[in-house]
């Protein structure tokens, strides 16, 4: 009976999670779950290089003048693998935050347009604030050529990023949100009219979005990016 009634719980709380307020459910920009576990791999990766070449120079010391030079480029391995490993546990943790609900009117949206949108967190957790920001990004892609461990050409990609608008569109104190219910805000925000429509190539980015800061009482706070795909309907 006990399987019975979690089941109808479960069902239920389901059926919340999938109600739809407004038609388009906004995704995030990158799965929250890729993102932790990449800076955990990446800084346990580094953290073992920087201790499996340290055991090997202290039974092997090196010689020479600069005997202090290969400790100081394993140091700053290890320091910047414990950096992303903590990283990676502090998102972890934040993780275990429900997903803050993000849905919109209309998608894509055109230049100038007023959007209707509706947030809504699941408990439980206790906010101090809740707030989310309209932003779009310019992003530059330099590809450049480097010689591999091999010696053979390969390609690589630097991106530079460049702010270009940004405004505050909700700005809250939900508190304590308790375990299985919501917190709602519906509320409305316009795109400029001489915004930069959504563009994705090999050498350029505009990307629209809006970011969600979560500031939680004695937990790990959290933001999710949102993206959004503006059009200029004229051209």
């Amino acid at each position: 009976m006990g399987n019975l009634d979690d089941s109808v719980a479960a069902s239920a709380i389901d059926a919340q999670r999938n109600a739809r307020r407004l038609s388009v459910r906004l995704k995030r920009e990158h799965p929250w779950g890729r993102a932790v576990g990449c800076a955990l791999f990446l800084g346990l990766l580094l953290m073992s290089f920087a201790g499996g070449f340290l055991a090997l120079a202290r039974r092997m010391p090196p010689e020479g003048d600069n005997q202090w030079v290969p400790y100081v480029v394993l140091g700053v391995f290890g320091f910047v693998g414990v950096l992303l490993f903590l990283s990676g546990v502090h998102q972890w943790f934040a993780s275990r935050i429900r997903e803050t609900i993000l849905e919109i009117d209309q998608d894509p949206i055109p230049v100038g347009a007023t959007v209707a949108m509706c947030v809504r967190q699941e408990g439980p957790v206790s906010l101090s604030s809740l707030r989310a920001n309209l932003r779009c990004v310019e992003r530059k892609h330099e590809w450049n050529t480097r010689s591999d461990s091999d010696g053979n050409p390969e390609t690589y990609k630097t991106t530079n990023e460049k702010e270009l608008f940004k405004l505050n569109i909700l700005d809250e104190q939900p508190e304590s949100i308790p375990a299985e219910e919501f917190w709602e805000k519906s509320l409305t925000f316009q795109i400029p009219a001489d915004a930069r429509p959504s563009l994705t190539s090999t050498d350029l980015e505009i990307v629209w979005m809006i970011e969600v800061w979560g500031k939680v009482r004695r937990w790990p706070d959290f933001m999710h990016p949102f993206i959004l795909k503006v059009v200029n309907l004229e051209c």
